[in-house]
C-alpha cells in the first residue's frame, strides 16, 4: 500500500508541479522520474503486455505535458491526475480493441455493405453469381490461377 507523502515531499512536489506548469521541462522531468514506475505498474497490471504498457505509460506523460498548462490541482495530488490519464488511456485502448474485434470478424465479410442501396446489393449479388457460372464453364486447368 502506498504511503502518503510527508509534508516536505508534498511541498517539493507542489513546487515541481508549479514550475512544470510554467513550462520548466526539468521540473517535469523530475515529476516523470518520480511517478514513472508507479504509473507503469498501474497500466501493466491492467493490460498484461510489456510493450503496450510501455507505450501507454509514455502516452500518459506526453498527454500530461501537453495538458499541463491547464492543470489545476483542486485539492488532489498530481499523481491522482496522472492515474486518471492512465485510466482513461487503458479504457480507450480496450474500447478500440473491442471495436476492432468486431470489424475483423471473418463472418462479417459475407454481409452486404450497409452503405449500398438494396438495388445495388442485388446487382452485386447477381454479378457474383454470373461470375461463378462463368468460372464453372472453364476447364479445370483454367479455373486454377
Amino acid at each position: 500500500m502506498a504511503s502518503e507523502p510527508n509534508i516536505e515531499e508534498a511541498e517539493q512536489e507542489q513546487t515541481l508541479v508549479s514550475r512544470a506548469v510554467d513550462g520548466d521541462a526539468d521540473a517535469f522531468g523530475a515529476l516523470y522520474t518520480r511517478h514513472l514506475d508507479a504509473i507503469y505498474r498501474y497500466i501493466f497490471f491492467r493490460v498484461a503486455d510489456v510493450p503496450l504498457a510501455e507505450d501507454l505509460t509514455e502516452e500518459v506523460f506526453v498527454r500530461a505535458w501537453t495538458a499541463l498548462p491547464k492543470y489545476e490541482p483542486q485539492g488532489y495530488r498530481f499523481a491522482s491526475w496522472l492515474y486518471q490519464i492512465a485510466r482513461n488511456l487503458v479504457v480507450d485502448h480496450y474500447r478500440v480493441q473491442s471495436s476492432r474485434a468486431h470489424v475483423d470478424d471473418p463472418a462479417l465479410e459475407d454481409l452486404p455493405d450497409p452503405q449500398l442501396h438494396p438495388e445495388d446489393q442485388v446487382a452485386d449479388q447477381e454479378g457474383l453469381a454470373s461470375l461463378a457460372r462463368a468460372v464453372q464453364q472453364l476447364g479445370d486447368d483454367e479455373q486454377h490461377v
